[in-house]
């Protein structure tokens, strides 16, 4: 029979004590998707800053970075996925 005093493990471990909840340790999100939103980063800031360098207004160019970001990145997924 239990005091209470006790922590209770609904749906984690216990280590030194203290509850740990599951999944802890794993990461937000994975290194393949963290590699593909970094390639559409890089994709959508150098499609950005040509389009502003072209003499085009920023609206324009942010747009264009924008739209060339989220267009890479199903293609970045299966290339190096």
């Amino acid at each position: 029979m239990s005091t209470g005093d006790e922590p209770r493990s609904e749906g984690g471990a216990q280590e030194g004590g203290r509850l740990v909840p599951q999944g802890a340790g794993s990461p937000l999100i994975t290194q393949h998707a963290a590699v593909v939103f970094l390639l559409a980063v890089v994709i959508g800031l150098s499609v950005g800053g040509l389009t502003a360098a072209s003499g085009k207004p920023w609206p324009v160019a942010a747009i264009a970075g924008l739209t060339a970001a989220g267009v890479s990145i199903q293609p970045a997924h299966r290339l190096i996925g």
